[in-house]
């Protein structure tokens, strides 16, 4: 019983690193807000790409380490926080769906049937990249 008591209350993360997370995360969000107020989209092409990189990245892993030990680890098991990750697994699983329904028709279909999805297939899979890199970053801070 001991041992469980100690895994329920343990984070395997320090907390300037999830202050860390949660500052990117902040600066992230106030870039999108700057950018879209300055038009930053129209006069840099690799402004809406690296935001799509940056915010799922800096969410992923600044979520994944306030949820990691309150509820994945049941330190306080609550209904809400898993609610919201089976969700977002599903939304994820969806997006994954979409990538793969759009590269199936850019090898397979005709140019001319082919939907204008180009920049919402980069979004979605940058949006998957940044929340990959931030899953492997969170496993492997846990691991140490």
């Amino acid at each position: 019983m001991a041992a469980q008591e100690e895994i329920r209350t343990v984070s395997p993360y320090k907390r300037h690193e999830y202050a860390l997370a949660l500052i990117i995360l902040g600066l992230g969000i106030a870039l999108a807000i700057v950018g879209n107020v300055l038009d930053w989209n129209q006069s840099f092409n690799w402004f809406d790409e690296t935001l799509h990189f940056l915010l799922p990245f800096a969410a992923a892993l600044a979520g994944c380490m306030a949820l990691y030990g309150k509820s994945i680890m049941g330190a306080r098991s609550h209904p809400v926080p898993m609610v919201l990750m089976i969700m977002l697994l599903g939304v994820g699983l969806g997006g994954i769906w979409e990538i793969g329904e759009w590269l199936y028709a850019q090898a397979f279909l005709p140019a001319d049937m082919l939907s204008s999805k180009q920049d919402t297939m980069i979004d979605l899979m940058l949006d998957g990249l940044g929340a990959l890199l931030a899953g492997i970053l969170a496993v492997r801070l846990a691991a140490r």
